[in-house]
């Protein structure tokens, strides 16, 4: 094995001055625990090593609106965890689309006045710090707030601790999120037939993705221009009025499906394919469409990701993407098995 085979990829950062008495002497504790015990782990131990009011570890939802999702936090002493907000109006909304940190020092009241929360608990001073998937993309970030002004001084050091530690928390949220997606697929759907099992899909990958629109259709079986979409996934809300809506191949990125088993646009959707008038209205960008077929090999469907952004083509090439892959092709099968 080489030596770098034996490197620790989540290795403890080294005591700095500021923290010696107090956030480095956690990090055997840090080290030991995992999933939602280190988020809550790292965010008690940050707050007890600085004067803090506020230390919040968030992830990031796609829904109508960017949306995010605290997972483990302290306000003073009062913990904080499992509950969402919108991101639109606050500064976390420019951590998590700029993907760089921001610092507010003193006058954060002013500078979001329709945050309710610097309103009511009197913060002053905040600092978040994006935290980037492997793919590079956010995945949530560290929050911190002040009621007092800050300065360079005292928040640059907590700046670089988070830093340190930011791969390892990355990848505890996505460890997170895929774990609660893999559940949710196991579950299957308490809605009867296979309409339940599509919608659950379509969300699923939605928010496994965390892509604006997802949908899953079948082949029409009495056309082959077209296809019949099973379920449709906006922003997090089943569309259930487009269910069963038959589309027409041509003009659209899906019919490219045709000759090859899938077909990625990472940017420039609208421009692309201008037959489709909604991608401009709706401000979707990029597109994935894997078909899928019947043992034979014939097409009997497809599904499609589709987001207002680029998304890594890394991103692609998961074990979740196989996942959802397989699973969609075996209910799909056995639909048409049925039928």
């Amino acid at each position: 094995m080489s030596k770098q085979d034996d490197t620790d990829p989540f290795p403890v950062p080294q005591p700095g001055s500021v923290f010696e008495d107090g956030f480095s002497s956690e990090s055997e504790l840090l080290s030991s625990t995992v999933g939602p015990e280190f988020l809550r782990a790292f965010v008690v131990t940050l707050k007890d090593a600085v004067d803090v009011d506020m230390v919040a570890i968030s992830e990031l939802r796609i829904m109508e609106e960017e949306r995010i999702h605290v997972l483990a936090g302290q306000m003073d002493e009062t913990d904080l965890a499992d509950f969402e907000y919108d991101a639109c109006v606050t500064p976390c909304f420019e951590v998590i689309k700029g993907a760089n940190p921001v610092v507010v020092h003193g006058n954060a009241q002013s500078a979001y006045p329709k945050d309710d929360f610097f309103q009511e608990q009197g913060i002053r001073s905040y600092a978040g710090v994006p935290l980037l998937s492997q793919h590079g993309e956010i995945a949530g970030l560290v929050q911190l707030a002040w009621r007092h002004e800050t300065t360079d001084a005292e928040t640059q050091p907590i700046l670089d601790v988070i830093a340190d530690y930011s791969k390892r928390l990355a990848s505890e949220l996505e460890n997170l999120h895929a774990t609660r997606i893999l559940a949710a697929l196991a579950r299957g759907s308490e809605e009867p037939g296979s309409t339940g099992i599509f919608r659950l899909i379509a969300q699923q990958m939605q928010q496994a993705f965390k892509a604006r629109t997802v949908f899953v259709a079948e082949c029409s079986p009495v056309s082959d221009q077209h296809f019949n979409i099973l379920a449709y996934c906006n922003g997090g809300t089943l569309v259930s009025e487009l269910e069963g809506q038959a589309v027409p191949y041509e003009g659209t990125p899906c019919e490219h499906l045709a000759s090859a088993q899938e077909f990625r646009l990472q940017t420039g959707l609208a421009d692309a394919f201008p037959m489709q008038p909604h991608f401009r209205a709706e401000g979707l960008d990029s597109y994935l469409g894997v078909r899928i077929d019947d043992h034979s090999g014939k097409a009997i469907g497809h599904f499609a990701i589709q987001h207002d952004h680029p998304i890594s083509t890394r991103k692609f090439e998961t074990d979740l993407l196989r996942i959802f892959t397989d699973r969609f092709g075996s209910e799909l099968r056995r639909r048409k098995a049925d039928q």
